[in-house]
């Protein structure tokens, strides 16, 4: 299975089954509620490039505390930890000490990166890293994430480094497309597919991710604002069209694109968004419709921790991205009874987040529970089965 597929697997929470089994079982006196089996560590919030779709963006230049490493590696211990933003995790203080620090954790975690690309630090930490996925932008109003346009160039370059170094286990590239992008996004995905094969980099250790941006709503306010901002945000359907016969093109010039695109990469995504993700898109943030039921528990928040530099500690990033700590489980140094209270809360669903229309883990909660339900469970080969991201 090419990573592509195994990393957009929600099954991949069903490894977690047997602990999330226990502790649903001891939800009100769990010994220790702070431990998760996966964790998103935001490291800073300092950032060297200005995205204007960014959710996170202008909340400062605060860095995580140093000794509040061994608090995560001791009391939380995850399995998986995702480096993300927050800010640019690679601005992070001694960068390549801190990713050694991590992975020499008593649970030996996996560890994945998710970087903007502008800079590459020193060190062996690339050999620690399951994979690394690098953001790429395209050029819009004459600026590169908010930068000088010759920013794009020199991430370009750096992945093409990224792509020759041996000791980094799995590649990725994720491309944004929104409203006025759509069609560069393939332009851009050519010139990576180019420079792989100039490369010594294998095409089963190279992805590229199609994501659609959106907009940051709070479901306790919906306005027609935020309503129309997203309809505005998210590509027109002509525009998606013009994407997908772009991309034909380039196919049939060179049928190796095609095979590239559709073996290590999720094009079908867009392909699908066009056909009728957009609608449900932009219902998603309509005022006027009304909110689904709240889902009867959420299992996820039982395994899945998200922590922001300031050390707070959340459920979700649905949630997380507000940024506001009365949503929080709690803070990194707060007890244990503080945490049981609150994930008991998101355990019930008691939060305006916790329902099919915000969730961004309801897939995740409807497999686990169908296993709980039934005992069945899809097959899954090797490679899902020892990937502890989900």
């Amino acid at each position: 299975m090419h990573y592509i597929k195994q990393c957009l697997e929600p099954g991949r929470i069903l490894n977690y089954i047997d602990r999330i089994s226990y502790k649903r079982k001891r939800i009100s006196n769990d010994l220790n509620p702070k431990q998760a089996g996966m964790i998103e560590l935001q490291l800073t919030d300092q950032c060297n490039l200005n995205c204007f779709h960014c959710h996170f963006r202008e909340k400062g230049d605060q860095f995580f505390e140093e000794e509040w490493i061994d608090l995560v590696l001791n009391e939380i211990s995850p399995k998986a930890i995702s480096l993300a933003g927050g800010g640019e995790p690679t601005l992070y203080p001694d960068f390549n000490k801190t990713i050694c620090r991590l992975k020499n954790g008593d649970s030996n975690p996996q560890i994945g990166l998710i970087t903007n690309g502008v800079f590459i630090p020193e060190g062996e930490w690339p050999g620690l890293l399951s994979w690394l996925r690098v953001s790429l932008y395209s050029v819009t109003n004459h600026l590169y994430a908010g930068r000088d346009p010759a920013f794009q160039q020199k991430v370009i370059s750096n992945i093409e480094t990224y792509m020759n170094m041996d000791q980094l286990n799995m590649l990725g590239v994720s491309l944004l497309y929104y409203h006025g992008n759509a069609v560069d996004c393939i332009r851009l995905s050519y010139i990576l597919y180019k420079l792989l094969k100039t490369s010594k980099r294998q095409i089963d250790r190279f992805n590229i991710q199609f994501k659609r941006a959106f907009v940051l709503s709070d479901p306790e306010h919906l306005n027609e604002s935020v309503y129309h901002e997203n309809r505005n945000f998210i590509p027109g359907e002509q525009e998606l069209l013009k994407a997908i016969q772009y991309k034909e093109q380039l196919c049939l010039k060179d049928p190796g694109f095609d095979l590239f695109l559709s073996q290590c990469a999720n094009f079908e995504q867009m392909e699908d968004f066009a056909r009728n993700g957009r609608e449900r898109a932009i219902a998603q943030l309509n005022p006027d419709r009304l909110p689904p039921q709240n889902f009867a528990n959420c299992f996820v928040v039982l395994e899945n921790r998200l922590i922001t530099p300031d050390g707070y500690v959340y459920s979700c990033p649905s949630i997380a991205e507000n940024r506001k700590p009365q949503f929080a489980l709690g803070h990194i140094l707060d007890q244990n009874s503080e945490y049981t209270k609150n994930i008991l809360k998101y355990y019930n669903c008691n939060s305006a987040w916790c329902n099919i229309r915000f969730c961004r883990h309801s897939q995740h909660n409807q497999l686990v529970q169908q296993y709980l339900d039934t005992g069945r469970a899809c097959t899954y080969g090797r490679e899902i089965l020892e990937d502890n991201f989900f």
